[in-house]
Order: C-alpha cells, then structure tokens, then sequence
C-alpha cells in the first residue's frame, strides 16, 4: 500500500512538482519539438519513453518512463534487481538558439522491505563529462522517492554545444534484497503512477551568435 510521502533530495530539498530555475527562464522558441531518438536497455525499450513540454510551464521538459521497474526477493529474477535505460533525446528548434539544463526533478516509488534498500542513478550529458545524481532507499519504505538537483551558481549550468544536437539521458535501478526475508518483494520504479511529472527538466535558452 502507497502509505506517504518521503522526500529524498541531492543538493537541495524540495517537493513541488515544479522547481525553479537558477537564472530566469523564457519560454521555449517557436516552433520548438521534441524527437525521442532511441530507447534502449533492460528497464525501457522504443515505444516505452515519451518526452515532451509540460503544458502549464513555458521551460519545462518532461521524460515519461513506462513499466521501468528494479525488484528482488519474492517471485523475482536474480537479473531484475538491475535494470537500465538509455536515452537520446534530439530537441528541434531554430539554429541559433541553444539551451541549459538549470535543475532537473526526479519521482518514482519504492517499495522496499526491512533490510533491503534500492539505489537509483540518473545521468545526463550533451558531450564530455556528464551529470550524475544517485540517491539510496533504505528499507522499510513504501512511499515515493524524490531526486532534485540544481547548480548552486549559474556557471554550473550544462549548456547543449551550439553543433551538437542530442541529449543523453541514461537512468539506473537497484534492488538489493539485504537481510530482507528471501520470500517478500522488493522493488523500485521510475514512475510513482500517480499521472503527476516525474522527470522534469528545467530548461533556459541563448542565442549561439
């Protein structure tokens, strides 16, 4: 049974479903789309990711996962303790505009047993060295997990390359059953199945001239 809310939070602590912005924000260009370009891994496949712009916002990107699950214990697997996906995202807009990723907002839901934990990474990165956040769940826990990051300063931000064209977005979950009873379930997922946002990225733009 979803009993509360529990917030886990990297950096700052948080649980509006919209965050803010480091610096101030626009709206989108004109014209603007988003193309999932490739879903691929043990916790996604095509078809199973949707990105796009979250309607009551003007900077606000979305990445939907569908049935991106991590268990152990129970009827499970050993090989559904882990479970990936790796995302590349392509953003058509006009040439002479590029955009920053100012704080990104992660939700899912666990349900963990006494002694077992789960640990859930997310990573993102245009080129170069990436972005990565990780938070642990330790159990008893049945509840939503909340994963919210934004740089402490403007000059942290990570800004899309002016000839680079795709965002790669790869997710991790783990389940490790601990000294959990062998015969109960343990599982993350990546979505809390309430309809809500669960992976908002806040997004700023500038001119590439």
């Amino acid at each position: 049974m979803r009993k509360g809310l529990a917030v886990f939070a990297a950096v700052v602590v948080g649980a509006a479903a919209t965050v803010v912005p480091a610096v101030p924000a626009m709206a989108w260009p004109p014209g603007t789309w988003l193309e999932v370009v490739r879903a691929n891994g043990s916790g996604c496949s095509a078809g199973t990711v949707r990105a796009f712009f979250a309607e009551d916002t003007g900077n606000q990107m979305e990445v939907e996962y569908s049935g991106f699950t991590a268990r152990a214990g129970g009827d499970s697997k050993p090989h559904e303790s882990r479970s990936d996906c790796q995302v590349a995202l392509m953003m058509h807009m006009p040439e002479r505009y590029t955009y920053g990723i100012s704080a990104t907002y992660h939700r899912g839901y666990a349900h963990l047993q006494e002694g077992a934990d789960a640990t859930v990474k997310t990573v993102h990165a245009f080129e170069g060295a990436p972005d990565a956040f990780t938070r642990t769940v330790k159990g008893p826990f049945d509840s939503i997990w909340t994963l919210y990051h934004h740089p402490p300063s403007p000059r942290l931000i990570t800004w899309k390359p002016c000839d680079k064209d795709l965002l790669y977005i790869n997710s991790e979950l783990r389940v490790d059953a601990g000294t959990s009873d062998p015969s109960e379930l343990s599982d993350i997922a990546m979505d809390t199945g309430s309809g809500a946002y669960d992976h908002s990225y806040i997004l700023i733009w500038r001119d590439c001239s």
